[in-house]
């Protein structure tokens, strides 16, 4: 290109139109993979841009991006070419019986793959050149094909959905809940027209290979007949209500006492039988079990005053048996419980099933817990009366302390008895008040016991951890912070660290992640994290569980938790913080992070475009002065009108949305757009409709 192109003409009137795009744009136009795009254009000067969709990103100039990958270029496809091949395709796709969209995602793949395309060769040559990419002939690819050689083509979409509800009609299946409550056995055997039997409607109807089932008929349903989810949702929550009144299961009760193999053998109208009305209503395969069946309970028949009443029948029934107070029932005999009947309520087992609302195979010790737990509650001084007797047992055994019980080998306790609660892992279960499979006592189950015995703060339980951190490296030979730099690594890893384990997962308790190896730095780390780090910082304020902290009435944050919480790309706010110096701290899991913490005012400062932009409601809209903006969502819930149609036509007409935040707060990829846009836009469907 000669000098004079590039320069600027005179006359302002024909100013010269400068392009700008991201790296994946012109990925895109210059044919390259946007990994090797992005490497090239590294160290390229960018400015900051807003893609369609309201993203962030940074923008890279035409004449720079050519310059950069001027070697590339003779070897990739340009933009012109691609177009050129496209109409070649066309025209030879038309030539060979395939002249639009409809017509090739509708093709047999094994009949298009066997046809000769001219200079693109067979069908898989034809599909490999349009999509740059080596592919293998299938719907899906043939559907992506027609996408690309086709981009406008929705009013063959249109046709294409006439033609699926009228294959359906003739199927018996007018409406969407017709579909949605078909026997997939049955929908899998019919034939629907061109498209073969159920499997083959299926897979074309979602652009993939799949076979009839509960879930995938209601999403073909969803593709067919698209209606809002709250609608279709309240519609055959009444149907099924009204399928369990007529097959016997009139309200909740009818329902919690139900046999699953009698529900199963039920049936439920046009629903079919019991699995497959359950399945219907969890929208996925599901086994009639007892659980299942309490869940439908609470669906479909809210708990009322009902539910008291029976739990006062049930506790009169236990005061009947013998088990008037809490003490009773923590010392009743298990097997004789189970045997006992409850009246209409049934034995223990059911009765604890009936109580507890949870699938029950055994009365155990912590069965019995739970339900006292219901019946009689007790007080904060109770609770301190049971824990001075768990210690006082503890104490009997040989553990007097916390420290002593966390030092205990499970060999040795195994063979501890602990008085009347009897041996360790029926004690452990006493004092969690839960089951304990296989009374499997472990170093877990031990921590919690002693938090439950002897509680600790978070801070007091992290200092006495470090404590036994030290005492543990100080028995191996490492009694402060030098000898702790200064050791061999490989000599530390071989190191065993009493019931730490070995160096590696000793030095992984310390720094709190899994470590692969140990290395000086991962020394250096320890012994800050033990000692606190070298240099006199240990006034510098640490970050919360949500990555802030507070100095001087004032929120500091790195630009990792400030990215997060604003919605933008990490290295577009890092570009913008570039030459301001943040302040010294710790994150939230204690390593020091030296000029990183940013103040809210300066971030408010450097994202002021970013945080400016109108904040939608719940439901997508905001309320300006010139009216009232919403998001395609809202727009098409409101006005009734398909998602894919506005977004097509929003797309077609070029709109210019505006970028807008969520009601979170959060920088989101939806635009906003006008009222009176999206009504002259719509129009003619909102006439139709009316």
């Amino acid at each position: 290109m000669s000098n004079e192109s590039h320069q600027m003409p005179n006359d302002n009137s024909e100013k010269e139109t400068v392009r700008y795009g991201h790296v994946y744009a012109w990925a895109k136009e210059l044919g390259m993979s946007p990994t090797t795009m992005g490497k090239r254009l590294k160290e390229a000067e960018g400015v900051e841009g807003v893609t369609a969709k309201g993203k962030i990103v940074l923008a890279y100039e035409e004449d720079e991006v050519r310059r950069i990958c001027h070697d590339l270029l003779g070897t990739v496809r340009t933009r012109e070419r691609a177009e050129a091949d496209f109409e070649l395709a066309r025209k030879i796709l038309g030539e060979a019986g395939y002249p639009t969209k409809h017509s090739l995602i509708s093709a047999s793949p094994s009949e298009f793959v066997k046809t000769d395309f001219g200079p693109f060769g067979k069908g898989a040559g034809l599909c490999s050149k349009i999509l740059r990419r080596s592919v293998a002939v299938t719907s899906e690819v043939l559907s992506e094909v027609g996408t690309a050689l086709w981009p406008d083509a929705e009013a063959e979409d249109d046709v294409l959905r006439r033609e699926y509800l009228h294959v359906l009609t003739e199927n018996s299946y007018p409406d969407r809940l017709s579909l949605i409550h078909a026997m997939p056995t049955h929908f899998a055997k019919q034939t629907f027209g061109r498209f073969g039997r159920g499997h083959g409607f299926c897979s074309h109807v979602l652009g993939e290979s799949t076979y009839p089932t509960t879930i995938i008929l209601r999403r073909v349903a969803d593709k067919v007949w698209p209606v809002s989810e709250q609608a279709s949702e309240e519609l055959l929550n009444n149907q099924y209500r009204v399928a369990l009144i007529e097959a016997g299961y009139p309200d909740r009760k009818s329902l919690e006492q139900a046999s699953p193999a009698e529900f199963k053998r039920k049936q439920f109208g046009s629903f079919g039988k019991g699995s497959h009305f359950c399945s219907l209503i969890f929208g996925k395969t599901t086994h009639v079990t007892s659980t299942s069946l309490h869940a439908i309970a609470e669906k479909y028949f809210p708990s009322t005053h009902r539910e008291q009443d029976e739990r006062q029948m049930m506790f009169d029934e236990m005061m009947k048996a013998g088990y008037s107070n809490r003490n009773q029932l923590l010392h009743a005999v298990c097997a004789k419980f189970e045997q006992h009947r409850f009246g209409d309520f049934g034995q223990g087992i059911a009765y604890a099933n009936r109580l507890l609302k949870h699938k029950v195979t055994g009365v155990s010790r912590s069965i019995l817990r739970e339900m006292a737990d219901i019946y009689w509650p007790i007080s904060g001084d109770e609770k301190e009366h049971a824990r001075q007797g768990y210690i006082q047992a503890l104490a009997a055994a040989g553990y007097p302390t916390r420290e002593s019980l966390l030092r205990a080998r499970s060999r040795e306790l195994t063979v501890k008895d602990f008085g009347i609660f009897g041996k360790a892992g029926a004690f452990c279960a006493h004092v969690l008040g839960r089951y304990l499979p296989q009374a499997r006592v472990t170093k877990e189950v031990l921590q919690e016991v002693a938090q439950v015995l002897w509680p600790l703060s978070v801070e007091e339980e992290r200092a006495l951890l470090k404590q036994q951190y030290i005492t543990a490296l100080a028995t191996c030979g490492y009694p402060s912070r030098e000898s702790l730099v200064q050791a061999s690594p490989q000599t530390f890893t071989e190191t065993q660290f009493g019931s730490f384990g070995g160096g590696r997962a000793f030095m992984g308790r310390i720094v709190g992640r899994t470590l692969r190896s140990v290395r000086i730095e991962t020394l250096r780390e320890a012994s800050s994290v033990l000692w606190g780090p070298e240099q006199d910082d240990s006034l510098c304020p640490q970050a919360d569980s949500s990555g802030y902290f507070i100095l001087d009435d004032t929120r500091y944050a790195n630009i990792e938790t400030w990215a997060r919480d604003l919605g933008m790309p990490h290295v577009i706010l890092k570009r913008r913080l570039t030459g301001i110096k943040g302040i010294t701290g710790r994150t939230k899991r204690g390593p020091l992070m030296s000029d990183a913490f940013f103040s809210e005012s300066v971030i408010q400062k450097v994202c002021e475009d970013v945080l400016q932009r109108p904040q939608a409601d719940e439901k997508g809209f905001y309320s300006s002065q010139s009216g009232l903006l919403g998001t395609k969502k809202a727009w098409s819930a409101k006005l009734e009108i398909d998602y894919e149609l506005l977004r097509s036509r929003i797309e077609q007409r070029k709109l210019q949305g505006i970028p807008c935040k969520t009601h979170q707060g959060r920088c989101t990829k939806e635009l906003l757009y006008s009222e009176q846009e999206i009504l002259a836009l719509c129009k003619d469907i909102m006439d139709t409709n009316s």
